[in-house]
C-alpha cells in the first residue's frame, strides 16, 4: 500500500538486516517519510530528527512485527 503526495521514483524494497527490515525507496520530491504497520508509524530519521531534505528514504522496522502483519504502508509528505 502506498499513500503519497508525489510520485515514488523507485521502490519500495525491503532488506533483512538482523532482527529488523530496512525499507528503502525514493521519491521525486524532498519530504518526510514513514512506514505504517498495524497503526504504528516508523519514521525516516537521523538521531530522532525527521529527515525532510531527502529524496532517498530508509525506514527500519522490527522484523517480527512486519512478519506478523505481512504488509506495510509507505507514507510521504512533501515539505
Amino acid at each position: 500500500n502506498v499513500q503519497h503526495y508525489v510520485d515514488l521514483n523507485e521502490g519500495p524494497a525491503a532488506f533483512i538486516a538482523g532482527k529488523h527490515y530496512d525499507i528503502v525507496w525514493t521519491t521525486t520530491e524532498k519530504g518526510v517519510a514513514w512506514v505504517e504497520i498495524n497503526g504504528k508509524n516508523y519514521y525516516d530519521n537521523s538521531s530522532g530528527i525527521l529527515r525532510s531534505e531527502e529524496k532517498v528514504h530508509k525506514v527500519t522496522v522490527p522484523r517480527e512485527e512486519l512478519d506478523a502483519a505481512k504488509e506495510y504502508t509507505i507514507c510521504f509528505r512533501r515539505v
